[in-house]
């Protein structure tokens, strides 16, 4: 199904939602387009399922994979009615893991910054959560954080509400999200911060496999010697959802090859030419693995700094 284009095929909206359910290793591409073009009735119905998300119950995996497609379409195409789904969907720690998987290191933030209604107490309250999943917390306050900069929420409030958590969350969270806090700060440019996160640094808040307070300077430095506000988010890769097929494709086989990868593929060897075959080594004698952070939870973000979480980058 993903070689056609939804002008080929007669489509209904189940249709579609069996499409997303099933897809596993191809990008349903007719689906979501047919989704884009019949948005007034697909767009209602993904907001009405981010709605029922948020209930007591676990979702099935069959919804959760909806759901992955579901917010990445409302992030393209803007969808604001999704918004407060949306966040009530971050206070449920499982159920946005289960949705999102690594993609709440990827894409989440974009999805989160396209829908934003204007309503920025809404994530305050995502991140002031005690019970929020650490890599959601991130990033609601990274989401917040360039709306200020995109002028779409009072940079004063932000001031405040910065010291206000450091005065309150401290009992609730660990040096991770400190070290976004702190990074925050940087990439604001909030010079009249500084020595609150000098002060974070020194009572052991911002851990430094984290961020020394020389990543800190540098970062807060490139932010002031660039005059265009977005600049340090561009960096970083923060910014609103884009083409939602070039956001997805990476995520599952298409027909497309990464443009890298084909192009190595070509230097390496003609296309005829079988692979050499690989010189298996004896086995070796089985090494020791000791943990290299043995207080960094498995679900905390990974001190490597990629953005993933520790199970699923550095773990042994």
């Amino acid at each position: 199904m993903d070689s056609v284009t939804a002008e080929d095929v007669d489509l209904t909206i189940e249709d579609v939602l069996d499409a997303f359910a099933d897809a596993e290793h191809a990008l349903p591409r007719a689906e979501l387009q047919w989704a884009l073009d019949h948005w007034d009735i697909a767009g209602p119905r993904f907001v009405a399922l981010i709605d029922a998300a948020v209930g007591p119950a676990e979702i099935s995996p069959r919804t959760s994979e909806i759901l992955f497609f579901a917010l990445h379409l409302c992030g393209h195409r803007q969808e604001t009615a999704a918004f407060q789904g949306l966040c009530r969907l971050m206070r449920h720690p499982t159920n946005v893991g289960t949705i999102m998987d690594e993609a709440i290191a990827d894409t989440f933030v974009s999805i989160v910054i396209s829908t934003f209604d204007g309503d920025a107490d809404a994530l305050k309250s995502v991140v002031e959560a005690p019970d929020v999943d650490a890599f959601v917390r991130d990033g609601a306050l990274t989401a917040l954080a360039y709306l200020v900069q995109a002028g779409r929420v009072p940079a004063l409030d932000m001031r405040a509400w910065l010291l206000h958590l450091l005065h309150t969350m401290e009992p609730l969270v660990g040096g991770a999200f400190w070290w976004c806090w702190g990074r925050m700060i940087a990439v604001l440019g909030y010079t009249d911060l500084v020595q609150h996160v000098k002060d974070a640094f020194d009572r052991g808040l911002i851990e430094r496999w984290h961020m020394t307070w020389d990543d800190f300077s540098e970062e807060l430095q490139c932010t002031l010697d660039d005059p265009t506000p977005l600049a340090a988010f561009e960096r970083h890769h923060v910014m609103p959802s884009l083409d939602v097929f070039d956001e997805l494709s990476e995520w599952y086989s298409t027909p497309k090859p990464r443009p890298e990868r084909s192009a190595n593929a070509a230097a390496i060897a003609p296309v005829d030419t079988p692979p050499a075959p690989i010189p298996v080594p004896p086995p070796a004698a089985p090494l020791a693995v000791r943990n290299p952070y043995p207080n960094v939870g498995r679900n905390d973000p990974c001190p490597c700094g990629s953005g993933r979480k520790y199970k699923k980058c550095c773990l042994p």
